[in-house]
């Protein structure tokens, strides 16, 4: 995502989950056990939501009221499978599908207009936040994926991410009456089956592994090289700081994918969340968010604060957090870091 712009809204777009399948279909809910579950997963990571639009198939409005969030509206919108341009499912076929999909939306055909409509619900959901704010659209797949073509015409769709499978869903910044970046949101990057994963203690000989993590996970938001080597020293976690900190890490199967660091005190200060580019976007980010604001609330913190990396700012804005200053870039002269805070309740 380009870097934060205090003007900005969010959307968050979704694709339903998972439905029931054979003699289940066509009974109670629409979604299956297994789709409510994925849903409330997704839904976990969301943070405060100011407004949500579905389209009107039952499968949409299931999956955001599973989400966590209340229906603020439903539209009858039309399919993206459109006869002599896109048909069912045809999309899985092709190479590059948003390449595709930008020729023949260039066309102006009815694919385009299709788009167009989509693209009208979404621009008007965003409208009904105010600045800093996140709407939720959860539609169908084969309609989003050419209505965020649409959204952004001039980006380099070959550089764009698979198609969206159930859940999956892309977040779109919104800034000056237009979208402006896109960040892929991937449920299948979700464990599915079986995985052991634990928050714990780092260790002091782990310095070097937590200081890799953390240089992967910054370079993930594209600063070039000099910046990078410019930064080193302030992402660097030593034996010492492990020792003294409250440093954890979240694990998957013996792997660690994330970490944070909380400095105790008043207020206590997250000094560090990071994690692996490929864990970013599945919840990780919230679940150490929210073992840090237990480990703060722990040592009698009454708030906790942080300087926020700018591109991660929207992440911690949907935690809780809010602006509070600035404080001055020690790697880049004239560079401020937003400082924002979040209230601590007993």
């Amino acid at each position: 995502m380009r870097r934060y712009d205090p003007s900005m809204r969010w959307l968050e777009v979704r694709r339903h989950s998972l439905t029931k399948k054979g003699a289940a279909r066509g009974r109670g809910s629409h979604l299956s056990a297994k789709g409510v579950a994925l849903a409330r997963a997704i839904g976990a990571e969301l943070g405060p939501v100011a407004y949500v639009v579905t389209s009107a198939s039952p499968r949409s409005v299931e999956t955001a009221i599973a989400m966590g969030v209340a229906v603020d509206e439903t539209v009858d919108l039309p399919s993206g499978y459109v006869p002599g341009e896109v048909e069912f499912h045809e999309q899985w076929t092709w190479a590059q599908p948003y390449v595709r999909y930008a020729e023949l939306i260039e066309r102006g055909g009815g694919l385009a207009r299709v788009a167009q409509a989509h693209r009208t619900i979404w621009v008007g959901a965003v409208g009904q936040v105010d600045e800093g704010e996140v709407a939720v659209f959860v539609g169908h797949g084969g309609a989003i994926e050419p209505t965020l073509v649409a959204c952004l015409p001039d980006a380099d769709h070959r550089r764009w991410d698979r198609l969206l499978g159930h859940c999956d869903g892309a977040r779109l910044e919104f800034a000056d009456g237009k979208f402006v970046d896109v960040e892929f949101l991937r449920a299948s990057a979700r464990p599915s089956g079986p995985l052991h994963s634990r928050i714990r203690r780092a260790r002091p000989d782990e310095a070097e592994q937590l200081t890799g993590l953390a240089r992967r996970s910054k370079a993930h938001w594209g600063y070039d090289e000099e910046f990078l080597r410019r930064a080193a020293a302030d992402l660097t976690i030593t034996p010492p700081a492990i020792a003294e900190h409250e440093v954890w890490v979240l694990e998957n199967d013996g792997r660690i994918i994330g970490f944070h660091r909380v400095i105790p005190g008043e207020p206590a200060v997250l000094e560090d969340l990071w994690l692996e580019p490929d864990a970013i976007g599945a919840g990780h980010g919230r679940r150490l968010w929210e073992h840090a604001i237990g480990v703060a609330r722990s040592g009698g913190a009454s708030a906790m604060e942080l300087d926020a990396e700018p591109n991660a700012m929207g992440f911690y804005q949907r935690m809780g957090a809010v602006r509070v200053g600035a404080t001055v870039s020690r790697v880049i002269p004239g560079r401020e870091l937003p400082r924002m805070r979040v209230p601590l309740d007993p």
